[in-house]
Order: structure tokens, then C-alpha cells, then sequence
């Protein structure tokens, strides 16, 4: 998904005139902001990052920001490599969990429906549901099941994160009509350049394009495409491009040894144990 505004190779000459680029600046794409997101608009973001490029950083500053600006009111994170400085601890342990995505997706779905039928006149909870580096099998996010829910989720206010550093992770060819927003930095091998044109960044005319891009990309610096999809005329239309985003690194206490500003993710602790509850029994309600 190529700005409008990057420069257009129209020949040879041109080419060898223009310096390159050293920064996704230097393209002319637009920093992004979450504060854009409309309060009604309930995002679904697929990020890929190598391991140790900044994710968890990333998701923790997507979580704080949503809070802030779209009003989100609670989350879990699905990891299994979290310590007590994971995301700089701005994190309540309770919602730190191992759970498979499916299960605690279908789950919170099942919460919000419970809710809206019990109290139809009370707004629906805003919550979210963040996956960092928890899906370990391409079939995991491209069942029928887990395709439903994640279109569902929108119904029920509930925002999806989902981090992976293996790009075949993410959903192939109907990846674009799931996601809202699409982070990605630098690639790690030949082959994910294309995979990620293919099923996301579609717009670039060359997967050597995308890769060039998104080896512009800063240390925790993103290339964003906002895959905002129309369908009023029957077929999936891009109705934006790309921007760059750079998150914010928050930790909980200014004594902590980082440079972070200090931040937490404020989850009222009854409706984390409404929650780790409704994860813990059986449901009995019908399904969605």
C-alpha cells in the first residue's frame, strides 16, 4: 500500500537523479496517529515483526493508546514468554494469560452477547483481545470458526491484536477483508516480501517495492496500511494507504531502568475477575 505521494520511477534517468531514500520520511508517508480512530470503529490489527524488534512494545503502546483514545475498558494478552518487565509492566498479571486465541476470542464474544441480552440498555464494554507471538500454526487463524469470530468481533466492541514474526501466520488471501490496520517492519527472509504483498499489502506493485519500504523502517518504527475496505459496490475497494507508526514505550514507575513514559493499562480489577472467571467455567449459552 504505497503512498500517493512517493516518488514515481517514470525512467531511467529520473532514477539515477533522485537520491534514495533513507527513511520512510523521505517518501512523503504520512505518520499515523490512533487518536484518528473513530469511536465507533472497532479495529482488528495484524502486525509482523521479526522477535526482538519491538512488538510487545508495539502492542502495550496500541493497548494504552486504544484506552485513551477509543475508550477501551478491558484486555488480555495471550504470550507465553511474559515476565514481571514484559511491556514494562504496565500490565495487571491478571490479564497476562496462555490461553489459545480461539478459545478466549470465542469467549469474550460469548461475555458481550451475555451482557447486551441481560442489559440491552447499557453500552456494550469495549475490549480487546491482544495475540503477541502466541500462533504457531497458519491453521489456527484460518479456520472457519476463527474467521467468523473475528468478523463478529466488531458486533461486540471487541478490538484484535494478533503479533507474529512468520509472516504464512497471517491470513492469505482474504487477510485484507479481516484487518483493519496492518503494522510490518523490516522482513527476515526472501520469501515474506511477497507473502505480505499477497495477502496485505496488496497495493505495492512489486514485492521487492514492499521490501525496499520496509527496510526504511527505524528501530520501532512501522509501516502501516490502513485497509479500510469498502463494499458498497459489491467489490473490496482501498479507501487509504500507508503511513508510518512509531509506538510509544511506556513503563509503570519512572524508577524502572528505562526511558519510558510512565503509563498503565487501568483494568477495573471486578471486571478482570468477571472475566478470568467467565474464561475459567463452561459456557452454557448458545452460540453466536
Amino acid at each position: 500500500m504505497l503512498s500517493k505521494h512517493a516518488p514515481l520511477k517514470s525512467s531511467m534517468a529520473a532514477e539515477s537523479a533522485a537520491p534514495p531514500a533513507a527513511s520512510l520520511r523521505d517518501l512523503n508517508i504520512r505518520t499515523y496517529r490512533l487518536s484518528e480512530l473513530a469511536k465507533d470503529e472497532c479495529p482488528v490489527i495484524f502486525i509482523h515483526s521479526p522477535r526482538s524488534a519491538g512488538a510487545s512494545t508495539l502492542i502495550g503502546s496500541l493497548l494504552v493508546q486504544l484506552q485513551q483514545d477509543w475508550g477501551l475498558d478491558g484486555a488480555f494478552v495471550l504470550t507465553d514468554r511474559a515476565d514481571r518487565y514484559y511491556m514494562g509492566g504496565i500490565l495487571p498479571s491478571g490479564i497476562i494469560l496462555d490461553k489459545p486465541f480461539e478459545f478466549v476470542l470465542r469467549k469474550l464474544i460469548e461475555v458481550q452477547c451475555h451482557r447486551q441480552s441481560t442489559f440491552p440498555d447499557r453500552p456494550a464494554l469495549k475490549l480487546a483481545i491482544a495475540v503477541d507471538d502466541f500462533i504457531y500454526q497458519s491453521k489456527d487463524l484460518k479456520s472457519a470458526a476463527v474467521i467468523r469470530d473475528i468478523k463478529l468481533a466488531k458486533s461486540y466492541s471487541i478490538a484484535i491484536i494478533i503479533a507474529t514474526p512468520d509472516a504464512t501466520i497471517l491470513p492469505g488471501s482474504n487477510g485484507h477483508t479481516l484487518a483493519t490496520h496492518v503494522l510490518a517492519t523490516r522482513c527476515i527472509s526472501t520469501e515474506e516480501p511477497k507473502l505480505l504483498k499477497k495477502s496485505l499489502f496488496v497495493m505495492f506493485d512489486s514485492p521487492v517495492a514492499l521490501a525496499d519500504t520496509l527496510a526504511l523502517c527505524r528501530k520501532h518504527e512501522y509501516l502501516l496500511g490502513l485497509l479500510r475496505v469498502g463494499t458498497t459496490t459489491g467489490s473490496s475497494t482501498f479507501l487509504d494507504y500507508s503511513r508510518s507508526y512509531c509506538p510509544q514505550l511506556y513503563v509503570a514507575s519512572s524508577d524502572m531502568d528505562s526511558a519510558g513514559v510512565e503509563a498503565v493499562f487501568d483494568m477495573d480489577p471486578d471486571l478482570i475477575s468477571h472475566m478470568t472467571y467467565a474464561l475459567s467455567v463452561r459456557s452454557n449459552m448458545r452460540a453466536v
